[in-house]
């Protein structure tokens, strides 16, 4: 049974560019460590990238917009450090422009129309990490909720940030409420034990899930509409219940 890791906008310009704040670094090796555990396990591996164009500034002029940032080709647009060299040509990559990603959510939806018509589900877990935790990781952790309501969804609280620690716990509580699974919340304390290569027993265990109700998994990258009402494929079914 495999899981979904989704890497939300660990970004330069959110670590030390544009929006960048302090602590956000502290977040390169724990997602790094992750990203790891996950490939090393055959698991699927996705990326959000947050995206505006140059001439987005010249369409806005004049108008209360936030710092530029993010613009696609320059530095600020590159994911950060040690996980930037985690990207593989095989994963999965979404530019957004605003919080949610709307292309994740239409591939979540498929994936989740090809489970049910065999009785499984698309994964045993989808788990996210990465920056901001008040903005960009919940809206799309309420996509992950929403496409797929019977699969797990986690937020490692060790490996999101927000430059507002008060809007970083206030998220972690709309986040419980909506039935989202936060690890690691005493990030503080735990995180710190983590980076100095102790696992103390009370650190949750990134990724672990206490239990999942079907079997099989399987992130389709095709994303046409019509696919969704045509029977399913052997192939389809196979990698579903494998």
């Amino acid at each position: 049974m495999k899981r979904l890791l989704i890497v939300v906008d660990y970004q330069n310009d959110f670590v030390d560019g544009a929006l960048g704040f302090e602590g956000a670094e502290l977040l390169d090796e724990r997602i790094a460590r992750k990203i790891d555990e996950y490939r090393e396990a055959a698991d699927h591996i996705a990326f959000t990238y947050d995206t505006h164009h140059k001439n987005y500034l010249e369409t806005f002029e004049g108008m209360n917009l936030p710092i530029p940032h993010c613009i696609e080709g320059t530095d600020g647009h590159e994911l950060y450090g040690q996980v930037a060299t985690r990207l593989h040509d095989s994963d999965d990559v979404f530019m957004k422009p605003t919080f949610g990603s709307t292309a994740l959510f239409e591939r979540l939806m498929k994936r989740q129309a090809v489970a049910e018509r065999i009785g499984a589900a698309p994964f045993e877990s989808i788990e996210l990490v990465g920056l901001v935790s008040n903005m960009c990781v919940l809206s799309n952790a309420v996509i992950a909720r929403t496409a797929c309501p019977d699969v797990p969804i986690i937020v490692d609280a060790a490996c999101t940030a927000s430059p507002d620690p008060i809007m970083n716990e206030k998220a972690f509580d709309i986040m419980e409420g909506l039935q989202i699974r936060v690890i690691n919340r005493n990030q503080a304390e735990l995180a710190e034990e983590a980076d100095k290569g102790v696992e103390p027993e009370e650190l949750e265990q990134p990724g672990e899930v206490e239990e999942a109700e079907f079997d099989g998994s399987a992130l389709e990258v095709e994303a046409e509409e019509a696919e969704a009402d045509k029977p399913v494929s052997e192939a389809e079914a196979s990698e579903l219940t494998e």
